[in-house]
Order: structure tokens, then sequence, then C-alpha cells
């Protein structure tokens, strides 16, 4: 190989190298989800309630919504997964459905009323239903062969953000803790609950 050939070689190697580091770059200092800010409790007509505040810092809008809150038990902490339902008799995750959230946008929302125990709310989101159907289709068909091999799908922005642990609160203070949904503290478009999408 002539001194020309190993130098083309050794640029283009180098060069690779910097596209791969760049690339590594950019994704790391990407928002990587959606973020549950816990601001406190707070008084409302059914009792104290713990407020939330959800950013949405990604550059596209999703849709979530608030799953049951998880509790710190002596065996340690109760979890939530994705939802699921049956699409061709096989079981899917749901990763889509909920309020809309645009880019760049937040929400506040209220958890259930206050509890003599720890807490901490899981929220389900993922890039809102019509987005993820006007994705190329090579991504859908790489994300469905992650699916087929038990691989969390490449290509489909979603998980499940779990907000900072809610203290406990003293009876007192607290009054009877009910099993109701959250409420939310203003209005904002809904879209139904889907079957993920590939």
């Amino acid at each position: 190989m002539t001194s020309v050939g190993r130098n083309l070689k050794i640029i283009g190697i180098v060069s690779g190298l910097l596209i791969f580091a760049l690339v590594a770059v950019l994704i790391a200092r990407a928002p990587r989800g959606i973020s549950v800010i816990y601001i406190g409790m707070r008084p409302t007509p059914v009792g104290l309630r713990p407020l939330f505040v959800i950013t949405n810092p990604l550059p596209y809008r999703i849709t979530w919504t608030m799953l049951a809150p998880e509790f710190r038990l002596a065996s340690g902490w109760t979890t939530s997964r994705f939802p699921k339902v049956v699409v061709g008799g096989q079981p899917r995750e749901v990763r889509f459905g909920g309020e809309t959230l645009q880019a760049g946008t937040a929400f506040e929302t209220y958890g259930i009323a206050a509890t003599n125990v720890a807490s901490r709310y899981p929220v389900l989101w993922g890039l809102h239903p019509a987005d993820a159907l006007a994705r190329p289709k090579w991504k859908k068909v790489a994300d469905d062969w992650c699916e087929r091999i038990g691989l969390r799908p490449w290509f489909l922005p979603h998980g499940i953000e779990r907000s900072p642990v809610v203290p406990p609160q003293l009876s007192n203070q607290a009054g009877e803790a009910n099993g109701s949904q959250p409420i939310r503290s203003e209005t904002n478009s809904t879209s139904s609950a889907a079957p993920s999408l590939r």
C-alpha cells in the first residue's frame, strides 16, 4: 500500500471517529424525555393534594397520562408498568394516549389526597400518535423488528417518568386518602388511548 493510500485510510478512520463522537455528544445533550416536577402540597376543596408540573422539553408534541401512584412500603416501592392491550392475539404495551402536550410547554396537575406514606407519581408519555404514524416507513419497520425480538423501539420516543418522592403527611393534615384519579388544573386537548403504533 502506498503512503497516499495509508494517509487516505487514516483520514477516513479519523473522520469517521470524529463524526461518531459528534453524534454521541448531540445525543447525550438532547433531552431524553419529559420532566415531572413536584411543587409541593396545596390545599384544594377536597383537602391537601400534591401539585406537579409536567414539562415537555422535547422538540415534538407528546401525549401523556398519569398512572396510579406508587407507594413506599416496608417491602419496597410498588411499581406501575406500561398498560397492555391485546392486538392480533398478542399483548402489546400502550405507549400512547392521554393529554397532548406541545413541544416546549408545561402543564399543572394534582395527585390524589395526601397520604401517610411516601409516594411518587409515574407519568406515561409517548410521541403523539399522529406523528408516530407519519414517521418514515423505515423507522416503523425498524421498530417493528425491535418489538419482535423484545427490544425497546429505537425510533419511537416513549417512556414512564416518575415524580420526585412526595413525603408522607401527618394524619391530622392529610385527612383520609382516596383512590380518585388526579384532577387537572386546566383543560387541554386529549387523544384517546391507542395501542403501540409502528
